[in-house]
Parts: C-alpha cells; structure tokens; sequence
C-alpha cells in the first residue's frame, strides 16, 4: 500500500508540473494557425492532465500521511492528528503541498491570461516547493547538509521534466497528426527536436544527481545483490537504461528520418514513421511509468547505506589429521564477531582434554596489529572466541592447533569484511576540502571538469547540427567519466573533522608539547615510542595499534584527532574529550606524524 501511494504520489506530480511545462515549453512554441485543430486538443488534455495530477497529488498525498500517522497515533485521536500535523516534517511538508497547490493552479489557469510571465514565475516557483516537499521526506533529507537534499530535488526536476513530458507526448492526438500528415509532418520533427533537447538536459541531471545519491544510499556493488534496496535500485537502473535505449534509437535513427521525411513529404512514409514514432513515444512512456513504481518501492526500504555489520561466514578446511570448521557470526556493534570451531579427527581418534586451540585475527596488507585469543571449549570438540574487525578490507584468520605434546599446526581462512569498528560514526558526505588533500586528488577533479566541459560543448554541438549524430553517445561517455573523476574524490566516507586542516604548525615546539601530554596518558598502553607495547598493551584485545606504522599516513590529521576525540568503539581507545583539551589533542597529532617520519 506505502509503495502504491508513493508511485501514484510522484506520477501525480509528473502530470500536474509536465502539463504546463510540455505546453508552455514544447508546443506553443511550435504552435502555428494551421495546426490550430490539434492545439486545442493538446490543450484540452494538458489542462485535464493538470488538474487529475494536481488532485491525485492532494489525495495521495493525505492518504499517506495518515498512514504513516495511524503507526504511531490511535485513529480515533484528533488532537494527536493535528499534533502530528503541525509538529513534524511529514506533517509540514502535508500541509505546505495543500497550501501550494490552489496557487500553481491559479498561477497556470488564471493569470496566464492576463499575466503570462506572472503566471509562468509564480508557476515554476510553485513546482520547485512541492519538488523540495518530497525531496525533504526522502531519505536524502536524513543525511547530513545540502547536498542530499539538493541532489534529491534535482533529481525529481529530472524526472518531472523527462517523464511528465513524455507522458503528453504519448497523449498527443496522433490518430489527427497522422491523418494530415501534409499538416503535421514538418511540425512533429521539430517538437520531436525540441523535446529531445529538453530530454538530455533532463537525462544528464538525472544520471548526475542519481549516481550522487547512489553513493550516499549503496555502500558498494556487494549491496547491489546483497540487499532489498540494492536490488531494487538496479532494478530501477535497468530499466532507466533500456529507457535510454529507446530515446536514443529515436534521437538516433526516428528524428532525423523524419526531418528529411519533412523535406520529401512522401505520404505513404509519413505516416509508417508517424506510427514508429507514437510507438517509441508509449514505449518509453511505459517504461518511465515503471521507473517511478520501483523508485516508490525504494522510499520504503532501507537504504543500503553500509553493512549492519559484517557478513556471515563458513570455511571447512583439513589440518594433518583434523578436520576444521570456522563459522563467523557478527554480534554486538558493527565489526564485533563471534568464531565458533568444530574440530573432528579424520582418524576418529581421541580429542585430547589439554588440545589447545588459537586464533589469530589480521589484517592482510595493513598492518594494524594482531588480536590473538584463546578458543575456549564448549563440547567435545567446539571452541568459541569473540573477534574483532576493525575496518573494511581483506583479513586473514589464522588457527593454530596445539595438541599436547607435539608440533602445533596453522591454517589460515581468508575474509572480506566490508565495514568495522572504525566505521562506526562515518558518513558519506560531500568534502569540498578533499580535493586539496593531495595533487592527485587535485589533478582528478581538474580532469572530471574539462572532461564535463567537453561533454556539454559536444552535447550542445550534436544537437545544433554542428556535429554528428553520433556525437551525442560520445558526449554522454565523456559527461560519465568526468562526472566519476570528480565524484570519486568530493564524496567520501569520513568523519566530521576528517578533512580540518589542524590548526597548529608542526613545529619543534609544539611536537614537544604533544610528546608531554602523549607521555601522560597515551604511552601506558602505547608505550615511549608509539610502538603499542606500553605496560598496559598485554592486556588489552585487540593491542593498541602501532603508532609508527605505515597504515597512519593513510589517515589525515583529522581521522587521529576524531578517533582521540571520540575513542574507537569496541577497543580499549577511550574518549579524551573531557580529559585533554582541543589544542592539546591536535598537539598530540602532530607527535604521532612524528613518530613515523622520525623513522624515515
């Protein structure tokens, strides 16, 4: 039912903003005194089409309000209804949609009479709020800053403008157009024209603002299969595609065949083109109806956003005489694991009570420390240990077999873990400041950008004539690749603070300063040197991480000063907020870059 209500939700919007859009945009400026016949039947549908929408809007907009309100509200209480209305977002966004709707239909049926640039201002303003009513009851508007939300705003305009265009495209009276096609025929290859070029500017917001949000709701290809979410949304990219497909073979093939059809007026081609064309037109209508269905089914689903916590895993292997089975299981927060070890002799042997079973969890390639434990036994040949994973990436478990009085024996299990404790309070977000946190960074956005102003000089070149028809794919792989290059870089996965500049030089001095408070209270667990060997490091699981490895350049001063600001969930890193002040912890960063570069 949510799913119903959304797709009917967004379809509404489609034909009460496309109608004035198709009308005013596309064909009164085509509109010539001898097609007046076919003119008053566009506007005859575009006026109908206007108000069903506008009405199905308020409808379903109502209805899924006090859907969403009877979760939480008993029925029968107004008072709580009017509460609920007025005291939160999806109430407020109710009421505005309510409020602006009588407006934009005023602006398009009354003023346009007598102030048609009033009307059509009033109009646009109109349709932008109710485009930000559903972008700010996404789940874009969950996230942190403007950009979601903007994305998502863009990205309904896309749709509205492609989508509700194409649905009176496909209510054109194409029974009349294609009896006088002497008429119509000169007509119709320059709105297919004028709409096809609306179309891209459509398409290329869409697929920007779409692989925007995709980022910030997916946490990588893994979730594409993985998920409800993921599946949906490729799904919905699928169908997006063979759209695609179907608009580009018209642009392609259908459009400039009836451009020359428009020169040559041969009857009995006129009209077997005007029949592909109305075809292709319902096609893609079709097919953007079930676009906007299967995103409807994504605003009640979960996004993606990140693993809950890390997969779950089996692995069998065979050691001298013994047979192992590994299971992982999460538990707990995110990175938190339970390894549980059936042990059988192949021999049928006697399983020793002294048998002593190990594990050894690192990480592959990134040196940050190993947790090694005790199996404690639970049966005749069960073990179990807690484990921990601390960030995404290729790790290795190690099982080392200790019977008593011989060799003991290793074996190794691989696993991809695709989150971890550091995950914990990450966000994907839009960092302006990454671009500067290296040239190559910098030179990746420098070439995303003269790649994306390529793509709009070929684009706009393809469709004014001054180049091929072929260059208009061409100017799309080139408006992807830019798009990546920067994308890849401006939208990360980071804390808060990640990518602040710190505020202090690094300076002898204050090096000093931070190796003072680092002595204090960081060095009982990661001992003098940073090494992770303090007093109080055999202890602790996992052992505190060595400080003057490799994997802290791949952290930026802002990582460190977050991690001592907030500590690391599911470790022995307490928060140091309270103890040490905000100068003494970026001081204190500044001695951990130097431990290493000391060393280089």
């Amino acid at each position: 039912m949510s799913a119903f209500l959304k797709a009917v939700h967004c379809l509404a919007l489609c034909l009460a903003l496309g109608g004035p859009l198709f009308w005013t945009c596309i064909w009164r400026v085509l509109d010539t005194p001898e097609v007046h016949h076919a003119t008053l039947q566009v506007w005859q549908r575009a006026r109908v089409g206007t108000w069903l929408g506008a009405v199905c809007f308020l409808v379903s907009g109502t209805a899924d309000l006090l859907r969403v309100a009877h979760q939480v509200i008993d029925p029968t209480d107004l008072g709580g209804h009017i509460q609920f209305l007025l005291g939160t977002r999806y109430g407020n966004m109710t009421l505005l949609k309510i409020l602006l709707i009588p407006f934009f239909l005023m602006s398009v049926f009354r003023l346009s009479t007598s102030y048609p640039r009033l009307a059509q201002g009033c109009a646009a303003l109109c349709g932008l709020a109710l485009l930000s009513t559903l972008s700010l009851t996404s789940h874009a508007a969950a996230k942190p800053g403007i950009v979601p939300v903007l994305s998502e705003t863009i990205h309904l305009a896309g749709v509205v403008v492609w989508g509700g265009g194409l649905l009176y495209l496909a209510l054109l009276p194409w029974k009349t157009i294609r009896q006088e096609t002497e008429t119509y025929g000169r007509l119709l290859w320059k709105l297919v024209e004028r709409f096809s070029t609306i179309a891209l500017v459509a398409v290329c917001l869409l697929v920007m603002s779409g692989a925007v949000l995709a980022f910030l709701h997916v946490y990588g290809f893994q979730a594409f299969s993985d998920t409800p979410y993921g599946r949906i949304l490729s799904t919905k990219i699928a169908v997006f595609l063979l759209t695609l497909g179907v608009a580009g073979w018209q642009l392609m093939r259908l459009s400039p065949a009836l451009k020359r059809q428009a020169r040559t007026r041969i009857p009995g081609a006129a009209d077997t083109l005007l029949g592909r064309c109305a075809a292709l037109v319902r096609t893609e209508a079709a097919l953007i109806l079930g676009a906007i269905l299967l995103a409807a089914v994504l605003t009640t689903l979960p996004p993606a956003e990140r693993p809950a916590q890390v997969t779950h895993g089996a692995w069998d292997k065979t050691l001298d005489d013994w047979h192992l089975h590994l299971t992982m299981t999460p538990r707990g927060d995110r990175g938190q694991v339970q390894f549980e070890i059936a042990l059988t002799p192949i021999h049928h042997q006697q399983i020793p009570h002294d048998l002593q079973l190990f594990v050894h969890l690192r990480m592959r390639g990134h040196d940050m420390g190993t947790l090694r434990r005790a199996a404690v036994p639970i049966a005749a040949g069960n073990y179990t240990t807690p484990g921990l994973i601390s960030m995404a990436g290729a790790w290795e478990v190690a099982i080392t077999l200790q019977p008593p009085g011989a060799a003991p024996l290793t074996t190794t299990f691989a696993l991809a873990a695709a989150t971890g404790t550091l995950d914990q309070d990450r966000n994907r977000r839009l960092e302006l400041a990454a671009i500067r946190a290296s040239l190559l960074a910098l030179l990746s956005c420098l070439l995303g950008l003269l790649l994306g102003a390529l793509a709009v000089v070929t684009l706009w070149a393809s469709r004014s004539g001054r180049m091929p028809g072929w260059a208009t794919p061409f100017g799309f792989c080139l408006l992807v690749c830019g798009s990546y290059l920067v994308f890849r870089v401006v939208l990360v996965d980071a804390y808060p603070t990640t990518y602040f500049a710190n505020p202090f030089p690094s300076t002898p001095e204050v090096i000093v300063q931070g190796q003072h408070v680092f002595q204090q209270h960081c060095a009982v667990c990661h001992g003098r040197d940073g090494h992770g060997d303090g007093p109080a490091a055999a202890g602790l699981h996992p052992t505190p991480a060595d400080l003057t490895a490799a994997h802290v350049e791949d952290h930026t001063d802002g990582d460190l000063f977050w991690w001592l600001t907030h500590g690391i969930a599911g470790t022995a890193m307490p928060p140091w907020q309270e103890q040490l002040s905000e100068p003494e912890r970026w001081m204190v960063v500044h001695y951990i870059r130097s431990l290493r570069r000391g060393r280089l």
